[in-house]
């Protein structure tokens, strides 16, 4: 069983609830002014020109949309929000601090996720988000994505390994719970850079991760390095094997709140495997269950192998 092999959140939800809790997502503008040209990193894990999309929607609507689709196949529980922008950026205050209102006043949302990237964690974005953990259990899920310097500038976000575990640590001050996003497969990454962000995330005091492949989308940056065979996916199972290694290494109180990466299926220019998402739950457990292995098994490892250096 899923339960017995690694700390879902679906599982942390009904615990926590005691009822279905139901994921929506809502997505709040587009990237900041100037960021449309550059490569930016989705909340997908994949790097692609920003486009607004449903952005400009009202909350309440974008809300009410999600909620009806769910209860056309489920008729009781009650909703966490993912709140995030089209390119994984939440910067202007007064769009956030609004839409915060919106979904709080709705009595059928127990909980809200909110996307940040590290380099736009403001004195004035923590003291709003340390305000609404007060207010409603909040996750925030922070684009960490590598502790590889080298790879951070290449897709071209403005904070290193470092600063993005400083954003951790001040975030720990709040009353919010903190996952990191993290990805595998970023252009130029090597099988060891990976492992090296698995073993450094592993010993940080997180509560939750959100582990993605990489993909590629159709009419996007990448496409034209994907078509040139200048970047390179990792193969199902390799990319099954890192995440396998990773709840090996991390603590049994940790909440894994995604494991595979999600793509619109008229977009995605592959790895095919990313729609397959129960195939790609069934044979993560599959190979949890022929290592033998549960989430933590490895965690006193973790101490005992020396962390390689650093790249540039």
């Amino acid at each position: 069983m899923l339960e017995e092999r690694f700390y879902s959140l679906g599982r942390y939800l009904k615990n926590m609830f005691d009822e279905r809790v139901h994921r929506i997502s809502v997505q709040l503008g587009a990237a900041p002014e100037g960021e449309a040209a550059v490569y930016a990193l989705c909340a997908g894990g994949t790097i692609a020109a920003p486009a607004a999309e449903n952005g400009s929607a009202p909350v309440a609507g974008q809300m009410h949309n999600a909620k009806e689709r769910v209860r056309q196949r489920f008729k009781f529980g009650k909703f966490m929000v993912h709140l995030h922008s089209s390119a994984g950026v939440l910067t202007s205050m007064a769009a956030i601090e609004k839409a915060v209102d919106e979904i709080t006043l709705d009595n059928e949302v127990i909980g809200i996720t909110i996307t940040v990237r590290p380099e736009y964690l403001t004195d004035e974005m923590v003291a709003f988000l340390t305000k609404t953990s007060r207010r409603i259990c909040t996750w925030l899920e922070v684009g960490l994505h590598t502790v590889n310097d080298e790879t951070l500038r290449r897709i071209g976000l403005n904070h290193t390994g470092a600063q993005a575990k400083d954003s951790l640590l001040r975030l720990m001050n709040t009353r919010a719970h903190i996952a990191p996003h993290v990805v595998f497969g970023l252009p130029g990454e090597t099988p060891e850079m990976m492992r090296r962000t698995i073993r450094e995330v592993a010993r940080l005091n997180i509560e939750g991760i959100n582990i993605h492949n990489m993909y590629v989308l159709k009419n996007t940056p990448l496409e034209q390095e994907y078509a040139s065979g200048a970047l390179k996916l990792p193969e199902r199972a390799e990319y099954i094997g890192l995440v396998c290694d990773f709840i090996e290494y991390l603590p049994p109180s940790v909440v894994l709140h995604g494991l595979v990466g999600t793509a619109p299926e008229d977009r995605l220019l592959a790895p095919d495997w990313t729609l397959l998402r129960k195939e790609n739950l069934d044979m993560i457990i599959a190979e949890l269950e022929r290592r033998g292995s549960v989430q933590g098994c490895k965690l006193t490892e973790l101490y005992e192998v020396p962390l390689p250096a650093a790249n540039g």
